[in-house]
């Protein structure tokens, strides 16, 4: 589709507005700070934070709200909702009481993205087959949108329903004759403009007005002058009214005292008095659902300190049946009340399952290894290897990763950061330290299950943000990614904005990746700002490398390793890596006996 009816996604045009995530938002989040938000009295953010505020939400709106979703008061929301909710009080200082607001604001937002993205790339195609398929523009900014997303947003938007509701939509805006002539959230500012001149807020027809005035203070419509003044009349016979009814003079009215104020008490009625018993209290006492603010934080081992990842509460004291926004607490949602299985039957149930070598089936460089996880291993046990940074916590490789290892099964994550462990300090004797990044596989493979694909894929890109920030030029950042039960090999070149990535199965590695790199890699872009290689269409070169053909099954974790010793240990590595057509079995057993041979070394007799 050429063309398009929305400036938002003119991203190719000089000076037109791009997708963005705000800059000092993200660097705030990383640093696990906040950002201070004032709110008016009317519980409306102001100044310049406010602004950054409105804008997250619209970022947050975009990633976590499916542009599918047809009702965004659905009950299938609510998981969305409540990560909504927690990115803003992550980034922000937010009380829990503009949560409705926040995420009133939020569903906003969604909508307006939903309605720009059918005006540019839907309405004139509705009917054309070229329709299912998503736009470039769509794939290279908004890359949580998969091609899923897309094809039922086409289908609701082709539904009798919603063609009836735009409709009524349309008719409805016929009959606005008298549009705002200010820009998001005109009406917020103005407000906010008209506190700070006059000590007070203004009346909402005030608001009204003053937002459909011209820069050079015409009304855009002349009738709206006759509006304003009649609803100001229409306000003084009211008031008038309610004087002449209750025999109030206003004239002496002003000049009376004001009757005393009192606090506001912590009555679930919110009540306008204060009984005697209240008033005689000294505090307000608890009640049964009595909780305290809780806050989690995770060692950054990658940065140092500690990050804020999740603000909950904390209900200790309190009954099965007590409840919490209408669901009852039970047994196991109390703090603290959770039984753990014990010990024993832990380690009962792991003697059973133990597999068992075959030691005339390995090679004799690796028996060493199999007669140590045999012997003191199988009880649970597990060997402590150092990590690639001082400041990362150990590896630690037990019974069924050596096992895996060595019998040439699938390998796992703890097993490749070992090797990368090894390769580190093979890097740091030859001087070569200063030329490769790792990034752990921990971090970015997809391994968990049943979560918000599109929050999983944020959490993600963050931590490769996180490590590629303090990348200097020059310096290729080696990342291993297991798709799902297949390992391959993203070698990026952060400054040169190009993913050169191995795969020895020649197969489809699905969208997960393509997602996660872009994303991240874009918006490290908007963090770094200059120096990046410059391309025409803006776009990050994920590339497809040559490289060895995988013959088995099992042996993509093997490969893997080849593909980083290959790269960091030879001069030209990635090119001669690209011009190897194959891996001998000599090849693997090398790497193999390198692993096995580091982890001896770690073990305390």
């Amino acid at each position: 589709m050429v063309g398009t009816n929305s400036s938002r996604f003119n991203v190719d045009e000089e000076g037109k507005r791009r997708a963005t995530l705000l800059k000092r938002v993200h660097v705030v989040r990383t640093r696990g700070e906040r950002i201070q938000v004032s709110f008016d009295s009317k519980g409306q953010p102001i100044g310049k934070e406010g602004d950054e505020l409105q804008s997250w939400i619209g970022v947050l709106a975009r990633e976590h709200i499916p542009i599918w979703i047809a009702d965004f008061r659905s009950a299938d929301l609510e998981p969305r909702k409540e990560r909504v909710w927690l990115e803003v009080k992550t980034s922000f200082t937010v009380d829990e009481s503009h949560k409705k607001q926040v995420l009133k604001s939020c569903g906003e937002s969604a909508k307006c993205f939903r309605y720009d993205l059918y005006q540019a790339f839907v309405r004139d195609h509705i009917d054309e087959e070229t329709v299912w398929q998503r736009p470039a523009k769509v794939v290279n900014n908004y890359p949580t949108i998969s091609q899923d997303d897309w094809e039922r947003f086409i289908t609701y938007r082709r539904t009798a329903d919603f063609k009836r509701l735009s409709q009524q939509g349309s008719e409805i805006r016929k009959k606005s004759k008298y549009g705002s002539t200010t820009g998001r959230d005109g009406y917020r500012k103005r407000d906010q403009e008209i506190f700070e001149q006059t000590g007070e807020y203004a009346d909402r027809y005030v608001i009204w007005r003053d937002t459909r005035l011209k820069p050079d203070g015409e009304y855009k419509n002349p009738s709206i002058k006759i509006i304003g003044e009649a609803i100001i009349a229409a306000l003084e016979r009211t008031v008038q009214e309610l004087c002449a009814k209750h025999g109030i003079n206003r004239e002496t009215m002003a000049e009376e005292e004001a009757p005393p104020t009192v606090d506001q008490h912590n009555s679930f009625k919110a009540s306008c008095t204060l009984n005697e018993k209240e008033a005689d209290a000294s505090e307000v006492q608890p009640t049964p659902n009595a909780s305290k603010e809780c806050q989690l934080f995770l060692t950054d081992f990658i940065n140092g300190g500690e990050v804020l990842v999740a603000i909950g509460r904390a209900y200790m004291d309190c009954v099965p049946t007590d409840t919490v926004h209408g669901i009852p607490l039970g047994e196991r949602n109390r703090a603290g009340r959770k039984k753990l299985q014990s010990q024993p039957e832990v380690q009962q149930q792991t003697e059973e399952e133990v597999p068992t070598f075959d030691f005339n089936e390995i090679p004799v460089e690796m028996r060493p290894l199999a007669y140590y996880a045999q012997s003191s291993l199988s009880d649970g046990s597990q060997i402590s290897c150092p990590p690639q940074q001082s400041d990362e916590m150990p590896i630690y490789i037990g019974y069924e990763d050596v096992f895996h290892f060595i019998t040439y099964k699938e390998i796992s994550a703890s097993s490749i950061m070992v090797y990368i462990s090894y390769l580190s300090d093979c890097c740091a004797r030859a001087g070569l330290d200063q030329c490769f990044e790792f990034i752990s596989s921990f971090l970015v493979s997809p391994v968990q299950q049943n979560v918000d694909r599109v929050a999983y894929i944020r959490e993600r890109a963050d931590n490769i943000i996180r490590i590629i920030t303090n990348v200097p030029r020059g310096r290729l950042v080696l990342m291993p990614y297991n798709s799902g039960q297949h390992w391959i090999l993203a070698v990026i070149n952060p400054w040169d904005d190009s993913v050169l990535y191995f795969n020895h199965l020649r197969n489809d590695l699905g969208e997960d990746f393509q997602q996660l790199i872009m994303l991240a890699l874009n918006d490290w872009k908007l963090l770094v700002g200059r120096g990046i290689t410059k391309r025409r269409n803006c776009k990050t070169l994920i590339q497809t490398a040559r490289c060895p053909i995988q013959q088995g099954n099992v042996q993509c974790g093997n490969f893997v390793l080849g593909f980083m010793r290959e790269i960091t240990l030879n001069v030209d590595g990635l090119a001669l890596l690209q011009n190897k057509t194959s891996y001998t079995e000599d090849d693997l057993n090398l790497v193999r006996q390198e692993w096995t041979t580091y982890v001896m070394s770690f073990i305390q007799y």
